[in-house]
């Protein structure tokens, strides 16, 4: 996961990725994403940016806001479908914590969305939580933690990112 920021303005280079799922989650700000596909679409906060790389996709990413862009660029390794067509989706997402709607080429389930009080959150397989903001127990943002098979009880003032390997 890179936690990325850009100013107003500033875009990312063009370049190239293949056979990656790399989800843009979108926290602050607004950015325009261009690629070899044809796609020149915005993301919002709420959203989410799918792109499967597959065989070979070139893009570039532009903060299209008055302020900061921040978003998580999460790079997933694909377990299937290699060297296949690229593609390229916006997926909105609820800002309660719910299950991301995405199809990977991997046995990732993604939940995703804020927490506030005591919450036991069920874990499958290895897990991993990222902290976008706030606090859970004692970890802040920008904090991750790996989690065994079962069950997580804590204390959330939080907004998540909960990466189940099913």
């Amino acid at each position: 996961i890179n936690d990325d920021t850009l100013q107003p303005g500033a875009m990312v280079p063009n370049h190239e990725h293949k056979n990656y799922d790399i989800l843009g989650y979108i926290v602050e700000g607004e950015l325009e994403h261009n690629d070899s596909e044809g796609n020149t679409i915005r993301a919002r906060p709420n959203q989410v940016q799918h792109m499967w790389c597959g065989e070979s996709i070139w893009h570039t990413e532009k903060c299209m806001s008055n302020t900061p862009a921040r978003y998580l660029q999460i790079w997933i390794t694909p377990q299937k479908n290699i060297n296949t067509k690229p593609y390229y989706e916006i997926i909105d997402r609820n800002s309660d914590y719910s299950r991301l709607n995405v199809i990977l080429n991997n046995n990732i389930e993604i939940n995703s969305g804020n927490l506030k009080g005591k919450h036991t959150l069920e874990t499958k397989g290895l897990s991993y939580m990222y902290i976008v903001s706030g606090n859970v127990n004692e970890f802040q943002e920008g904090d991750g933690l790996e989690l065994d098979p079962g069950s997580f009880t804590a204390d959330f003032d939080a907004h998540i990112i909960l990466f189940n390997n099913c």
